[in-house]
């Protein structure tokens, strides 16, 4: 039992610090999303990825409209509503709403994101560009 003791803090001791090593790959954000997305798609967790794509609309948004990062999502959806000149209520149920529980729900639901993504884009584009 001694020796098993002694053979394990043997085995077990380092010698002097930890040595940070860089890796010798380099990964593509490109193929880091990729495979996320398969790792979904393999668990058919839509809320999930819904949750995902909704939590990246919110900063995005947050960041466009001059928000603070922390922003709560109903401050977003308002200030995107107010934004593009759009219903209120409709914008809080896209961004704070229930997610979709399957996929056939998910495409639309992030089809609605890019949409309200891609108008207040537009709209603050227009803002930035008038005199």
């Amino acid at each position: 039992m001694i020796t098993a003791l002694l053979a394990a803090a043997w085995r077990g001791r380092r010698f002097g610090p930890l040595v940070a090593e860089t890796l010798p790959v380099t990964v593509r954000a490109s193929e880091t999303m990729l495979g996320r997305a398969r790792l979904t798609a393999k668990a058919a967790d839509a809320a999930h990825a819904a949750d995902a794509l909704r939590t990246g609309t919110i900063s995005r948004l947050a960041a466009r409209l001059g928000l603070p990062a922390r922003a709560d999502a109903a401050a977003v959806a308002d200030a995107a509503a107010d934004r593009i000149r759009v219903d209120r209520a409709g914008a809080r149920t896209l961004l704070t709403g229930p997610l979709p529980g399957s996929d056939a729900e998910l495409v639309p639901y992030a089809r609605r994101l890019a949409e309200l993504e891609t108008a207040v884009e537009h709209a603050v584009r227009i803002e930035r560009s008038t005199p």
